[in-house]
């Protein structure tokens, strides 16, 4: 049927077996994507229903961990995703070279987000040409007295 989702695949890397799905429902991604929230805000964004039909999401599953991975194709003219497709990578390493293996994505990527130990996986893969830490800012509700920390 059109609405049924497509089979699992299965791959293995090094000796650890990973079970490896296309997601295509927003209640099957934001819950993984909810462990991380500063780190995956960027992906949260493509869940609203604009950005979503131009997404694809892959999980693998197994022993060694959990990897979720997001090809986002930039199709939303007159913004900033307008300028070519987004990789986004969380979890573990190992289970995320079982879903790229597979699903490599586009062969342009403009904009990767990823987490440093993934780096070494993506550049088996991928064509990396210069790679930038992101910096993340944290709000609080109590703002330091000292500018250093939350104040008690």
């Amino acid at each position: 049927m059109e609405n049924d989702p497509p089979p699992a695949e299965v791959v293995t890397k090094d000796g650890v077996t990973y079970r490896i799905r296309r997601l295509t429902e927003v209640s099957q991604i934001l819950p993984r994507l909810e462990k991380d929230r500063a780190f995956c805000a960027y992906a949260i964004c493509q869940l609203e229903p604009e950005r979503f039909p131009h997404t694809r999401w892959y999980v693998a599953e197994g022993e060694g961990g959990e990897a979720l991975v997001m090809h986002a194709t930039g199709s939303l003219r007159g913004s900033l995703y307008g300028f070519g497709a987004d990789l986004f990578c969380v979890g573990h390493a190992q289970a995320l070279d079982a879903i790229v293996s597979l699903h490599p994505g586009p062969r342009y990527v403009s904009r990767l987000w990823a987490q440093v130990e993934h780096g070494p996986i993506l550049k088996r893969h991928y064509f990396v040409l210069r790679g930038s830490p992101l910096l993340f800012l944290q709000f609080s509700p109590n703002p330091p007295k000292d500018g250093l920390g939350d104040s008690p």
